[in-house]
Formats: structure tokens, C-alpha cells, sequence
């Protein structure tokens, strides 16, 4: 009987030893499971570099005139400014963390609010004239094209499509558009698309700049510019409504002008 209870005793000490072991095993362990190189690495989320701009294309007419852009994002800077006229760079590196005020030759700049003010440090008495605001953010940038109007009773340009009227048939076709300068010889560039209408029915263009290569297609008409080009090409698909359909197409500048046309449908 004596023994009976030794082998017992002995039993129930060799239990609580293997369960201590065990406890203490899972305590170590714990600490360890977080460091085990089979454990799949944490996804992380890509940083937003996109600027926002609500345009990239303003014109200033004159008279002390402004425009205001509104800027969706932080963390941008406004790298440089160019300007065609003098064929001038200025190199700016201005952070949005803080408001901030420029003036370079006849441009303003001011941001302050996720707001960008340009405005006209002078009246422009010779021909109109361009700037190029450049922002930056990471590997993302983007350009604001900026215009100054001729404050004078004539003399600035004035884009003049060839052709301004162009006939489909009804298997439609491609045309070429080349836009030059009332008064001028060859080409004049400084344009982008605004708008269409098909038929009475208004289109927008996604925002472009004359910098800014353009392919878009709208309902049954495309348009083709490659960048700073003064001309693009027109095409219309076949017209298949048993009706004849015509278009008008709104090109934006110092003074827009328009592109229009008719397709027949016999």
C-alpha cells in the first residue's frame, strides 16, 4: 500500500512538471511567432501623387483680370515657370505646405487654401503672350497654361480653321484641319478643344492643352492632335441613322472659333 501511494505521488509530480514545461514553452513562444520568417509581409498603400487641378488652362483679358484654380491635393510644389515671349525659365521649388506669392515678369502667382490665383503683374500692349506653370509631386506632374490677352483695340490672334466647313458622305472619312493666325503665315498651336455638338447635343472634350496630345472620339467623330501641333485630323464614322447629322466643334483660344460640318445619310 505504501508503495501504491509513492508511485501515485510520483505520477502526480511528473504531471505538474510536464504541464509547467509545457506553459512556460507557450509563453516563449508567443514573443517568437511574431519574428517566424514564413509570416506573410504587411500590404502597404501606394501614396497618392495626383495634383487635381480644376483646369489647366486660363486666359487673363486684361484690365488687372485673375483667374482662380482650385488644387485637390497637398504636398505639391510649383517647380518652375516659363514664359514663350521672352523665352524665360524660372525655376521656382515653392512647397504648398505654406502659402506662398510670386511675380515673375508679367504673372502673378498665389496659392493659399488649395487655391492658385494667377493674375497680370502688367497690361500686355504687343501680342498675346503665354506662360507655363509647372507643379510637381513625386513623379506626377502638371502643366498650367496661362494667357495673356493684347490689351490693345486690335491685333491679337485670332485662330482661323482650314477648312472651317467640311461634307461627309455617308461612309464618313478622315480630314485633315490645320489652323493658322489671321494676318500670319503658317501654323498657329496655341488652342485646345472645349467642346462639340452632335446633332444640337452638347459634348465636353476631357481637359487638354495645346502641350498635351490629344486622340478622343465622341459619339460618331474623332479627333487626332499630337502636342503643340497646329493641326489635327477629323474623322467620321459611317452614318448609319438614315438621317443627315452635322457637328460643331468649339476650339478654345485668345478668341474661340469653331469647326463645323455636315455628314449626309444617302
Amino acid at each position: 500500500m505504501k508503495n501504491l501511494k509513492t508511485i501515485n505521488l510520483y505520477i502526480t509530480m511528473k504531471s505538474s512538471t510536464i504541464l509547467s514545461l509545457l506553459v512556460v514553452a507557450a509563453v516563449i513562444s508567443i514573443p517568437l511567432s511574431g519574428c517566424s520568417s514564413d509570416e506573410e509581409p504587411q500590404s502597404t498603400v501606394a501614396p497618392d501623387y495626383r495634383i487635381g487641378l480644376s483646369t489647366k488652362s486660363v486666359i487673363l483679358y486684361g484690365g488687372n483680370d485673375s483667374e482662380e484654380i482650385t488644387v485637390g491635393s497637398q504636398g505639391w510644389k510649383l517647380s518652375y515657370i516659363s514664359f514663350d515671349d521672352s523665352r524665360s525659365t524660372y525655376v521656382c521649388d515653392l512647397s504648398s505646405s505654406s502659402p506662398f506669392s510670386i511675380t515673375k515678369e508679367w504673372l502673378v502667382v498665389d496659392y493659399s487654401d488649395k487655391k492658385l490665383t494667377l493674375s497680370e503683374a502688367c497690361e500686355n500692349m504687343d501680342d498675346a503672350r503665354m506662360a507655363k506653370i509647372v507643379l510637381s509631386n513625386g513623379h506626377i506632374s502638371d502643366t498650367i497654361i496661362c494667357y495673356q490677352d493684347y490689351s490693345g483695340i486690335s491685333g491679337f490672334p485670332v485662330g482661323v480653321p482650314d477648312p472651317g466647313y467640311v461634307e461627309f458622305p455617308r461612309s464618313g472619312g478622315t480630314v485633315t484641319i490645320s489652323v493658322g493666325m489671321s494676318g500670319y503665315l503658317g501654323g498657329y498651336e496655341i488652342w485646345w478643344f472645349d467642346n462639340v455638338m452632335l446633332d444640337n447635343q452638347k459634348f465636353m472634350f476631357p481637359e487638354n492643352t495645346p502641350y498635351d496630345p490629344i486622340s478622343h472620339t465622341v459619339e460618331w467623330i474623332s479627333v487626332d492632335r499630337k502636342s503643340s501641333d497646329h493641326q489635327f485630323v477629323l474623322t467620321v464614322s459611317p452614318n448609319e441613322t438614315g438621317y443627315d447629322r452635322t457637328f460643331d466643334i468649339e476650339v478654345k483660344t485668345i478668341v474661340p472659333f469653331h469647326i463645323t460640318g455636315r455628314q449626309s445619310a444617302d
